[in-house]
């Protein structure tokens, strides 16, 4: 039961780091489109649309892996391994992009004005809380029996 509890944990931050993607990347698309440099919107230059891209695919997967071991907690399977790579996956992801899409707004992504700022701070405890990136890596190494 203890057990269980910390899987639950873990997946609950697990999609608060899928959710902060979501909204990180909707937040940064719309900087970016009403954003000018060089006489164009900044998301019409191939670097910006392919690092967009890049995290969004990167969040369908976390949202993807998340979703395929919630429905295996629902029905009562042993899901540590799993719940821990999700917890991983998703929250150091959620850095990463909050990291990019900060880079994206330039010198504005440290204003107040902006949540990027406040999201490229917060979720740093994602990584920490419930666990830490190197815990949950430890976990997930001796359950694949290394």
């Amino acid at each position: 039961l203890c057990m269980q509890n910390l899987e639950w944990e873990r997946m609950m931050m697990a999609l608060g780091s899928v959710v902060a993607c979501d909204r990180l990347l909707a937040q940064a698309i719309d900087y970016t489109s009403t954003r000018q440099a060089f006489g164009r919107p900044v998301s019409k230059f191939q670097t910006t649309r392919h690092l967009l891209a890049n995290l969004a695919t990167e969040t369908e997967a976390a949202r993807a892996l998340c979703y395929a071991t919630l429905w295996r907690l629902h029905k009562g399977e042993n899901v540590t391994k799993e719940a821990s790579m999700c917890k991983v996956f998703a929250c150091e992801l959620a850095n990463r992009v909050a990291d990019r899409c900060l880079q994206l707004h330039g010198g504005y992504g440290y204003m107040m004005e902006y949540d990027v700022q406040r999201s490229w701070r917060d979720l740093r405890l994602n990584t920490i809380g419930g666990g830490t990136t190197e815990i949950m890596l430890e976990i997930i190494s001796k359950l694949m029996g290394l």
